[in-house]
């Protein structure tokens, strides 16, 4: 369902999940064929060069935009011939992977910057990514930093069409357990999933502290009250929460694990029509991200990790504070 909200052109895809039978099966994968610790297609499947193609990406970033760069990328992305020949998305997806990136260059930021997460986005490390959809945002992962991931997605996904006829693998599961091994993976991530899992919520958690060795990574959408009727026409079925109901179920349901850090997802600094960076904190000031780490854990792959000693007490509720205080931005800040 689309609907009109101020002047844009709002998509639904709660309703779209609803509103049509998802065609996509419950358990496997869409490509049986590929190994399970992969998000990408075998190379001599897939000759498109992922990782080169993103080191030129970002490079055209920074340090100063390079926007004859980009305009080739962005060209080259949107005329490809089909997911046989790039990264771009199905057809039945009218975005580019230039464009899902651009689009998405935000929550990268809050992901591998913002989070603070720099042992894990590194060589060899492992991710779950739960709810990943067609797979496009951990191939980036994947690509970029030459980590293994596995994407898992419900059969019910608005995306199941997409997810089909997607170049990348992406498991089924019932949205309840993850079918892998305890302690199968580095981190499991949730990237604006767990609202939409409503009250299958809690049950996803405990299993990301079943399979997640270290790291937890969620971000969310939370509620406050100038998003409550954003947030209602986006999942009229989710469950979305405050950031104070947040802290208080991650800091005391997820078991084995502690609330180590959380904050506001960045604001985009566009410039002919290209995103370049991200500054300060989103506007609306209700996107953030939540990191979680297994209690205990002060070492890594035998030798001490420099960066757990630094970490600060578990975060909890503060009492004091209006249990659905709304923030403001201040200076490009989000503040209660």
């Amino acid at each position: 369902m689309n609907r009109i909200v101020g002047r844009r052109l709002y998509h639904d895809p709660a309703q779209k999940t609803h509103a049509k039978q998802a065609a996509c099966p419950i358990f496997g994968s869409n490509h049986e064929e590929y190994p399970l610790d992969t998000v990408l297609p075998p190379p001599a499947m897939h000759p498109f060069n992922a990782s080169r193609w993103i080191r030129h990406y970002l490079s055209a970033l920074s340090p100063t935009p390079d926007f004859q760069t980009l305009r080739k990328l962005r060209n080259a992305s949107r005329g490809s011939a089909g997911p046989s020949r790039d990264f771009s998305l199905p057809a039945q997806y009218d975005q580019s992977w230039f464009d899902f990136i651009q689009i998405k260059l935000k929550m990268l930021d809050a992901l591998e910057r913002r989070s603070e997460l720099g042992e894990l986005w590194r060589p060899g490390r492992s991710l779950i990514d739960v709810g990943g959809g067609h797979g496009m945002l951990a191939a980036y992962l994947m690509a970029r930093h030459a980590m293994h991931v596995r994407v898992f997605d419900v059969g019910s996904s608005y995306q199941c069409q997409e997810i089909l006829a997607s170049p990348l693998k992406v498991n089924f599961f019932d949205g309840q357990s993850l079918p892998v091994a305890d302690k199968a993976a580095d981190a499991v991530s949730f990237s604006s999933v767990l609202h939409h899992a409503a009250n299958s919520t809690e049950s996803l958690l405990r299993e990301a502290a079943r399979v997640a060795r270290r790291w937890i990574v969620i971000l969310e959408d939370t509620q406050t009250r100038t998003t409550m009727a954003r947030n209602k026409m986006h999942d009229p079925r989710g469950i979305f929460r405050y950031d104070a109901q947040w802290k208080q179920l991650l800091g005391t349901r997820v078991p084995g694990f502690r609330l180590v850090r959380d904050g506001y997802v960045g604001s985009v600094v566009m410039r002919k029509g290209f995103a370049i960076r991200v500054h300060g904190d989103e506007k609306r000031c209700f996107q953030k991200y939540y990191v979680l780490e297994a209690r205990g854990n002060h070492h890594d792959g035998g030798g001490r990790d420099r960066g757990a000693a630094s970490f600060p007490p578990p975060i909890v509720a503060e009492a004091r504070k209006p249990r659905h205080a709304t923030p403001k931005l201040v200076d490009g800040k989000c503040v209660e």
